[in-house]
């Protein structure tokens, strides 16, 4: 089985992995996700070789339950397969769905916490359990997903899990806002940024993500690229992106990929996506 990430996650980039893989040219002196999520370029890159697990990579993102999942996973992966043991896949799933949640309510982990397997196996069921595996939260920060309409639950493999884990060897794996990742870039730097999309869902955390995000992370790319970096970002297909990272200097392509918008089948409909990339300035002689 090739490497693939662990995770369902909303807005996956699973069928634009390929064209954002492209867009950079040669191997980075470190690779840098700030919006992780489930991290499928950088899985992307490492199947094809161009990157290796280390500390020359840096993902990031502000969902302290997501990093230290991934941080807990890396530290325990046979420990976290035995909890998984633990839980229901099977039939009859959904009547423990409720309690299951409440018990995920009463983790509150910090930007630099670990999650214990149990915590770690909880926190992957919920996400192959939940409706969509949409990580929502309400304002005070309470996961809030209802559950999905599955008879039966996808379980990773053994080997899924192992594979994943070693994927994440060495990694640093940070908890921040996208702006203090970014900040920290330099020349030779690549970055993949996949922010929630303008005008989609965006409540991954308590923070919302309205245009004026979107403005501050546009603003914050635009910094990495004069720092010297090698920026691409990924976002909705829309006017004002176009005209925001347009006026930044950015290169506005369109992506031959689409996602989902939309909480219900009926709803759901396909949206294009941009991609805006920003290689680093040339340096004059």
């Amino acid at each position: 089985m090739a490497l693939r990430p662990i995770l369902k996650w909303a807005g996956s980039k699973r069928l634009l992995a390929e064209t954002v893989r492209r867009t950079f040219d040669a191997p980075p002196a470190v690779y840098c996700e700030p919006c992780v999520g489930a991290g499928w370029v950088y899985v992307q890159r490492l199947v094809v070789g161009e990157l290796r697990p280390g500390p020359h990579v840096v993902l990031a993102d502000l969902n302290p339950a997501l990093m230290a999942f991934y941080r807990g996973l890396r530290a325990a992966p046979q420990e976290v397969l035995g909890a998984m043991a633990d839980l229901p896949w099977g039939e009859g799933w959904r009547q423990q769905y409720g309690a299951l949640r409440d018990a995920f309510r009463s983790w509150q982990p910090g930007a630099d916490d670990v999650a214990t397997a149990d915590q770690a196996a909880l926190f992957l069921w919920l996400n192959r359990a939940c409706f969509n595996g949409l990580f929502r939260v309400s304002k005070t920060g309470n996961f809030n997903t209802p559950a999905g309409s599955y008879a039966v639950l996808a379980r990773p493999t053994d080997h899924h899990v192992m594979a994943f884990a070693e994927a994440l060897a060495g990694v640093q794996l940070v908890c921040q806002p996208f702006h203090a990742t970014l900040a920290g870039t330099a020349a030779g730097d690549q970055v993949y940024v996949d922010p929630p999309y303008f005008g989609a869902f965006g409540d991954y955390t308590s923070t919302t993500w309205d245009y004026r995000q979107q403005v501050r992370l546009a603003l914050a790319c635009s910094g990495a690229r004069v720092l010297g970096a090698h920026v691409v970002a990924s976002n909705a297909d829309h006017p004002k992106m176009r005209a925001l990272w347009g006026s930044l200097g950015f290169d506005v392509r369109e992506a031959h990929a689409y996602h989902s918008v939309g909480a219900t089948g009926a709803r759901r409909r396909q949206a294009g996506e941009l991609l805006l990339v920003g290689a680093p300035p040339r340096r004059r002689r």
